[in-house]
């Protein structure tokens, strides 16, 4: 982090889309995790039922088993982009 140069505009872009990257994926793992294994729910008082823990901290933590440093992550990126389906171009405007 320390060599990464903030002063750097483009380093700042680079940072931030990484950050939101990671971000993103760790709530569509959750999501996912969310379908496979039903997550807990914590009811209150109220008769409110919330999860008890978060689809992003579910996501995070299935993530950071197979991501463990930035190489890693951009490889599954890679891996999630060329697996990835073509939209149809009706269904997108």
């Amino acid at each position: 982090m320390e060599d990464f140069n903030f002063k750097d505009d483009n380093n700042i872009v680079l940072m931030m889309s990484v950050v939101v990257m990671a971000y993103v994926l760790s709530i569509v793992q959750g999501v996912k995790e969310a379908k496979v294994n039903k997550p807990l729910y914590k009811k209150y008082r109220s008769g409110q039922r919330l999860l008890a823990i978060s689809l992003f901290r579910i996501g995070l933590s299935k993530l950071k088993q197979s991501v463990w440093n930035l190489k890693r992550f951009i490889e599954s990126l890679d891996e999630i982009f060329r697996n990835k389906p073509k939209l149809n171009t009706l269904l997108v405007q």
